[in-house]
């Protein structure tokens, strides 16, 4: 569970250092978003799996282990 936690504020501090240097360029802060969100629109398919399983791979790890604690606790 802490190396999700550690996962998700790294991906949070990743989105707030590149939305404070657009904003240190001089864009508007609905322009940086609007950047963020056409990196994914114009991503193909199999880029756009490739990115999306990576994001939920820790998540999955999370809950594999969990399962497996719980079934050893049970036995």
């Amino acid at each position: 569970m802490k190396n999700l936690l550690i996962y998700l504020l790294l991906c949070i501090l990743a989105i707030i250092i590149v939305v404070i240097m657009d904003l240190l360029t001089g864009m508007s802060l609905s322009l940086s978003f609007q950047s963020i969100s056409a990196v994914f629109s114009v991503t193909n398919i199999p880029l756009l799996i490739f990115m999306i399983s990576i994001l939920i791979l820790p998540f999955i790890i999370v809950i594999t282990t969990s399962l497996k604690k719980r079934i050893h606790q049970h036995k």
